[in-house]
C-alpha cells in the first residue's frame, strides 16, 4: 500500500471521499469477501426480500467493511485500526445516497434479490 493511500485511510472522512470518488462506477470494484444475508418479509400488501450485504474491503490494519442494508438509503463504511480491548477507535460513517444506490443495483443484479 502506498504511503499516500495509507494516509488517506487514517482518516475515515477522507477515506469515504476517496471511496466514493473511486466507486461511482462499480465495474472496477473488488473486495476480499462478500456476505449476503436475506430475509423474506410477507405482508398483506407486498412480498419483499430485505437484505444486508457486507463487503470486506481490507483487514488487519485497517479493517474496512461496507454494509449495505436494503431498508436504509445510505450504506455504512466501517473503519478500525485494531481490536476494541485496548481502546483503539472504531468509526462508522455513511456513504452518499448516490453511491449506495449504485451498490443496491450491483447487489440486486448479482444476487437476484
Amino acid at each position: 500500500m502506498t504511503s499516500e493511500r495509507r494516509k488517506i485511510m487514517e482518516n475515515i472522512f477522507e477515506y469515504r471521499d476517496y471511496f466514493e470518488s473511486e466507486h461511482q462506477d462499480l465495474s472496477e470494484f473488488d473486495c476480499l469477501e462478500v456476505r449476503l444475508f436475506t430475509e423474506r418479509s410477507i405482508t398483506n400488501e407486498a412480498c419483499n426480500q430485505d437484505y444486508i450485504c457486507e463487503f470486506l474491503i481490507t483487514y488487519g490494519g485497517p479493517t474496512v467493511r461496507l454494509t449495505v442494508d436494503s431498508r436504509y438509503p445510505m450504506a455504512e463504511l466501517f473503519h478500525s485500526w485494531g481490536v476494541d480491548h485496548d481502546g483503539n477507535r472504531k468509526e462508522t460513517i455513511e456513504l452518499s445516497r448516490e453511491v449506495t444506490r449504485n451498490f443496491f443495483v450491483y447487489i440486486e443484479e448479482i444476487y437476484s434479490v
